[in-house]
């Protein structure tokens, strides 16, 4: 069985005040303190603790997906209840969860209104993280409850996963690190990105129509290349998408996005570089319903991929030259 911690997590892509430059979150020795998350419910609030059957999350779940999770619920919130010296429920007793003591999400106030210290702020389960790694033991109550509440996306701070965290765009400080799982996610990272590497590799040292229209592809100010532009700024510009650095989307993603224009056609590619760069120089032009001709004032699609296989249409072949025409001028520049 693997390990479970919380690990640190750094994106280098994100600034985070110069730290990401040396392999750190935060500073050496300093330790942060989060809390599991409440939220209003009532006119009071509930904690995020992934043992709550009335959770909002859970209402649209399908049937038979949501009473086989609440039957979850129950077991473990009745499980670890009896671990921590609670209330001693039994499984079928139909009002468990009325019963529960400690595990109880529902923040509890005295007659005045304010708040009673419950459970979930305890210092047993408040997590106090730091640039070292927190071992996780599954037989310890606490550990195992915390497991459960970051999992339940608790604590906004820590990712579920290490593939959670890639996919966020910044906000993630740590994540809940399970070892085989983590390192499967890191190599498929590796592989995706050794194999863009090696197509952005093959555009470089081999004449490539698709080099130049790639490139536009990747990044959002595609009007600054042009048929001219040396293959080095065309393999530097590559190269910072691949490593997630010209675009708000996760390395991996960018990976996978740049494999997939290097897979289209030369067809393809010229169309939608047509279509961005074509809006600029005013060929095209946009209004309420999408993207429309400006010489024929012909209505093209409300979005990029509707315009393209619009142009893509023998039938549109007229506009589509016309436009192709005008747009080459910049190009050959």
């Amino acid at each position: 069985m693997s390990s479970l911690r919380i690990m640190p997590f750094i994106d280098k892509s994100i600034f985070n005040f110069g730290l990401e430059r040396y392999n750190q979150n935060m500073v050496d020795g300093a330790e942060h303190k989060y809390p599991i998350a409440a939220y209003s419910y009532n006119g009071g609030y509930r904690y995020k603790t992934g043992l709550d059957p009335f959770a909002p999350e859970l209402a649209g779940l399908p049937s038979k997906e949501y009473d086989a999770t609440v039957k979850q619920i129950k077991a473990d919130a009745i499980k670890l209840e009896k671990e921590l010296g609670g209330a001693n429920i039994k499984a079928d007793d139909a009002d468990w969860f009325d019963k529960l003591r400690f595990l109880n999400p529902v923040a509890i106030r005295d007659d005045k209104g304010n708040p009673i210290l419950s459970f979930w702020e305890s210092d047993a389960m408040v997590f106090k993280l730091s640039t070292k790694p927190i071992n996780l033991d599954l037989k310890n109550p606490h550990d195992k409850l915390k497991v459960i509440a970051i999992r339940a996306g608790g604590i906004p701070e820590i990712a579920p996963s290490y593939k959670d965290a890639l996919l966020s765009n910044g906000g993630i400080k740590f994540y809940l690190d399970d070892e085989s799982v983590t390192i499967n996610e890191k190599v498929t990272l590796g592989i995706l990105r050794d194999e863009a590497g090696a197509k952005l590799h093959e555009l470089y040292s081999k004449p490539n129509a698709k080099f130049f229209y790639i490139t536009k592809m990747v990044d959002p100010n595609s009007v600054s290349y042009t048929k001219s532009t040396d293959k080095a700024v065309l393999y530097t510009t590559c190269h910072s998408f691949i490593e997630g650095e010209l675009t708000e989307i996760t390395k991996r993603q960018a990976c996978e996005r740049f494999l997939e224009y290097f897979n289209m056609s030369i067809e393809e590619l010229t169309i939608r570089s047509l279509i961005r760069d074509g809006i600029y120089y005013k060929v095209f032009g946009e209004n309420n319903n999408g993207i429309y001709d400006k010489a024929t004032q012909t209505q093209m699609g409300n979005n990029f991929d509707e315009v393209y296989q619009f142009l893509k249409s023998p039938a549109n072949d007229a506009i589509y030259s016309d436009a192709l025409n005008q747009v080459e001028e910049f190009w050959k520049m």
